[in-house]
């Protein structure tokens, strides 16, 4: 019996240039650091299940009381990191993402989706020997 698929990360990278992101930086000014917790714990919870999540899912609504924030400042820090383009939500178009999907809307983000296939080849290539090509990840639409 085959292995199943594990799409999840288990760890990922930070860049050091972070604070120096203009997008985080606009963030930081609205809503000061709570935004970059906020950003490290949803990455955190997007890559614990894949490259997106829904957006009712439990991770996402256990991270105020992880982060001991109150509510009403998370929402602050998360409205602020969709505001400056860091998080999207994402609606579901097609019958596949809607049965992924049943809240219909996910959370992601472009630079997240980047990191997370860029990882997945990554640890993919490093376990493969001689390798001449670069392999195509499958992809789950």
């Amino acid at each position: 019996m085959a292995r199943p698929r594990k799409d999840s990360l288990d760890y990922f990278p930070l860049d050091v240039g972070l604070l120096s992101n203009p997008k985080m930086m606009m963030a930081v000014n609205d809503v000061g650091s709570d935004a970059v917790s906020v950003y490290v714990a949803l990455l955190g919870a997007v890559y614990s299940r894949s490259y997106w999540m829904p957006k009712d899912d439990e991770r996402l609504q256990v991270l105020p009381a992880k982060l001991h924030l109150p509510v009403e400042r998370f929402n602050r820090a998360y409205d602020a990191l969709l505001r400056w383009r860091l998080v999207d939500e994402v609606s579901a178009k097609s019958e596949v993402e809607k049965r992924e999907c049943p809240c219909g809307v996910a959370v992601t983000s472009m630079g997240m989706q980047e990191q997370y296939f860029a990882i997945k080849t990554r640890v993919i290539s490093e376990k493969l020997p001689f390798l001449l090509v670069e392999p195509a990840l499958e992809e789950r639409f």
